[in-house]
């Protein structure tokens, strides 16, 4: 459906489609956004919920390790892979640590250089060990994953968006431009029928006979039919006030004055129009 808009139309066309894909993407980005963040915090709660569990094997092996008079075996602790972490005093001084970074011991979890961190002191002092802190390393990279692919999928969605919002404007703007096409279509066939009586009119004004029987016949119907095309106006633009009876008419008779008529323009080019026509009533 090819589109051909004037500058209003352009306009209508143009304001429809930059409304609706504005508020589009708006919605689109808030709904986003909502998803990332409740997503983000899911992460990290996942996260903080593994370095406890992380922190609380730690502390188990220490414990148990303490009870049995054995050394503690730092070659032995397993802890996820994604995860680093250290053993304090209660003097706060580094027993052994994968990291080196300034912990905040009066926290249970802070953050620090994009990192997490977890403290945990259920080790109570066993093997000389009074805090386990628990440092994440991949929450970054992961969150930053999900904000690329949260991304993706919203500009997948907003593209689609774009094409069914071109769409639905080209829908909204035909009713318009057919209304147009019909309005200028209805001008043109007016002037074309207008044109006709008012050639007569001037041809019958300006003729040497003027008081003439046929040019007086001929300036008779020439109003008549300007009438005529006045009423169909009226008609078209106020047909729902108006209501009219059936009524019968003689097309012969119409016949015979439309002939009549149109005989003065075509005795000018040298036609005789000749008739015979019998009453028929419709």
């Amino acid at each position: 459906m090819a589109i051909i808009l004037t500058k209003d139309e352009k306009r209508t066309f143009y304001g429809f489609l930059g409304l609706y894909l504005g508020s589009s993407l708006f919605l689109v980005s808030i709904i986003s956004w909502l998803f990332y963040t409740s997503n983000a915090k899911q992460l990290e709660e996942l996260t903080i919920s593994k370095m406890q569990v992380s922190a609380n094997n730690i502390s188990h092996k220490i414990i148990q390790a303490h009870m049995k008079g054995l050394k503690l075996d730092l070659k032995n602790i397993q802890i996820h892979p994604n995860f680093k972490y250290a053993l304090y005093n209660d003097k706060r001084e580094p027993i052994y640590k994968q990291f080196d970074v300034d912990v905040d011991f009066f926290k249970i979890i802070f953050k620090k250089n994009n990192s997490i961190f977890y403290v945990d002191r259920g080790v109570t002092g066993h093997l000389d060990v009074s805090y386990i802190v628990i440092k994440e390393n991949s929450l970054k990279i992961t969150l930053s994953t999900l904000k690329q692919k949260i991304i993706y999928i919203t500009l997948g969605i907003y593209i689609i968006i774009i094409l069914v919002g071109f769409s639905l404007s080209k829908l909204f703007i035909y009713p318009i431009q057919a209304q147009r096409q019909k309005l200028n279509t209805f001008i043109k066939d007016t002037t074309h029928e207008l044109n006709t009586p008012l050639s007569a009119l001037l041809l019958c004004v300006n003729s040497e006979n003027f008081s003439d029987k046929k040019n007086a016949q001929c300036i008779k119907l020439s109003a008549k039919k300007i009438s005529n095309l006045y009423k169909d106006l009226t008609y078209l633009t106020l047909k729902k006030h108006q209501k009219e009876s059936a009524t019968f008419i003689d097309i012969s008779k119409i016949l015979v004055d439309e002939l009549s008529y149109h005989g003065q323009l075509a005795s000018k080019k040298k036609i005789k129009m000749t008739h015979s026509l019998k009453k028929t009533f419709f």
